[in-house]
């Protein structure tokens, strides 16, 4: 049953739902976790800069370390570190300083979330079978569906068993990164350009300016999403005044789901009207969403902007790595390294620039859509950056 590619596919999208409970589960517990420990809205930034600072560190060291370790103990070890992030984060705060206990857990299990977005992109890109990018769009739509299921899980456990402590919640969501760990022994992983000769190495990237144009895409597609993601909890809690289950249902599950539709939808449309002119689309789109938050002086409608951002920005991250494939196929694991490493860092700064600039406005949830309104240059810089892909790099290839 577990010795056939279609069995790797389904162990790496739980991988990929385990990525979602790692990023998402500690921003939904963020009024929680200030109401019993204080916490201040800028310690809260410092655990989103601290989750994907610990990412960029794997992304960075990934291309050696791919090389050294194979795609399949690195993908365990993903699922290891983020069950250990899970198990410590349920129980380090009660025992030691609450803020250092939950930092040490988010940076455990960010090692692992770095592991995964780093080799299981690779591992499903060299499935045998046709390359038609909906199955990168499918992998990442999982991060999607993981999404929605811990926001579920979240608001139904803080509503069904109120007077029982967060702490269990983590440590049941646990189970999920063990067995998915367990599962990845012994499925069948190939290597994604085998052939050392033929693969590109960094300085070969770097000196090709299509490259570094798709890294910037990478850079501002993750900061756009993460901006707004990591926020939508809190800034629908604390900013807008609505009940914690119901802004987590209309903000961060609703972003989710309609993201996941749209990496669902998006393989067939760009089959249809290309990858980049979808991109293109969905940038313009995700600007409008953007203005739609910060402009709207009604908290419904400007959760809804946040939903809508889950939409246009779902085919952002798998559409770039698509086109990154398929304009540089020699690119291999080294492309895909510094790709999730400009990702992450993206996934670094927006939120973190989103927090920052909240502080320094109102010192409070207030000014979170003043972060997000300057947040907007994001997307913009993405449109930019695929205008260049389509009617400079494309079209000097076809000359």
């Amino acid at each position: 049953m577990l010795n056939n590619f279609k069995a790797t596919a389904v162990v790496s999208y739980l991988g990929y739902i385990t990525q979602a409970i790692m990023i998402n589960l500690v921003p939904l517990l963020f009024a929680t976790l200030q109401n019993e420990f204080a916490i201040s809205l800028s310690k809260l930034t410092v655990l989103i800069t601290i989750t994907f600072v610990a990412q960029l560190v794997i992304d960075a060291l990934s291309t050696k370390l791919l090389d050294k370790i194979g795609y399949r103990n690195a993908a365990v070890f993903s699922q290891f570190f983020a069950f250990i992030g899970l198990i410590l984060l349920s129980v380090l705060p009660f025992y030691i300083d609450p803020y250092l206990g939950i930092v040490i857990a988010v940076v455990i299990g960010s090692v692992g979330t770095g592991l995964t977005e780093v080799v299981i992109s690779p591992i499903i890109e060299a499935i045998p079978g046709e390359k038609d990018g909906k199955s990168m769009n499918l992998l990442h739509s999982f991060y999607c569906w993981g999404s929605v299921f811990v926001v579920l899980i979240t608001v139904f456990y803080l509503k069904v068993f109120a007077g029982i402590s967060w702490r269990f919640l983590p440590l049941a969501l646990a189970i999920i990164p063990f067995i998915d760990g367990i599962l990845f022994i012994f499925v069948p992983i190939n290597q994604l350009v085998e052939n050392e000769e033929e693969r590109m190495g960094i300085i070969s990237l770097l000196k090709t300016p299509v490259f570094l144009c798709i890294m910037v895409l990478m850079f501002v597609c993750g900061a756009a999403e993460l901006a707004v993601s990591q926020w939508a909890s809190y800034f629908a809690e604390k900013g807008l005044n609505i009940s914690k289950s119901m802004g987590d249902l209309i903000g961060p599950c609703l972003f989710a789901v309609l993201m996941g539709t749209a990496r669902v939808v998006s393989g067939s449309l760009a089959k249809k009207i290309g990858q980049i002119q979808l991109l293109i689309i969905s940038s313009i789109c995700l600007i409008a969403s953007y203005v739609v938050i910060f402009a709207s002086t009604n908290a419904i409608i400007s959760l809804i902007g946040c939903a809508l951002c889950g939409f246009f920005v779902g085919a952002m991250w798998p559409g770039t790595l698509n086109v990154s494939s398929s304009m540089l196929p020699k690119g291999g694991t080294t492309m895909f390294s510094l790709a999730a490493l400009m990702g992450d860092l993206g996934c670094t700064v927006g939120p973190t620039m989103v927090g920052m600039i909240s502080s320094m406005v109102s010192g409070d949830a207030n000014g979170l859509k003043t972060g997000l309104m300057i947040a907007i240059v994001f997307p913009i810089i993405a449109l930019i950056c695929l205008m260049l892909l389509k009617f400079v790099f494309v079209k000097r290839k076809a000359q």
